[in-house]
């Protein structure tokens, strides 16, 4: 799955947050990723937070994002992204990942190396190029 680079030269991917909201039905939100393999824990926009049921996972850790924000830990959320397999020539395949994540105050979430690694997924970049590739790990 190639990657896009945006407005601001990071690389961000569309995705999905599937889940359920408190009443019990499922909720799936269409989501702009940005892929950050500097972040050892995945992270969801509070505004789409705000659509599923959490579970708080009081004692996993608490974290600070970049800014100095103050991070809880939660889970109910799967991440869906999509990355090309091994074949030759590859095949784009949809991958779910169901790790815990922080919430945090930016309008958009981040696939972090936690969703990458628990995935077998790589990310590959090429400066010269300017693009950047989401794949099965070889």
């Amino acid at each position: 799955m190639t990657v896009s680079l945006g407005e601001d030269g990071r690389p961000y991917t569309q995705g999905k947050l599937v889940g359920k909201d408190a009443a019990g039905a499922d909720v799936t939100t269409e989501k702009r990723f940005l892929v950050d393999t500097g972040a050892q824990l995945s992270a969801i926009d509070e505004e789409n937070f705000k659509k599923f049921k959490a579970e708080d996972m009081k004692g996993a850790g608490k974290g600070e994002a970049a800014g100095g924000e103050a991070l809880s830990v939660y889970r109910c959320v799967t991440m869906r992204f999509k990355r090309n397999n091994k074949a030759d020539p590859p095949v784009e395949e949809e991958k779910d990942c169901h790790m815990l994540f922080f919430v945090v105050k930016r309008k958009y979430s981040i696939l972090g190396n936690d969703q990458l690694k628990s995935t077998g997924t790589d990310f590959a970049v090429s400066a010269r190029k300017g693009t950047a590739e989401l794949k099965e790990d070889p």
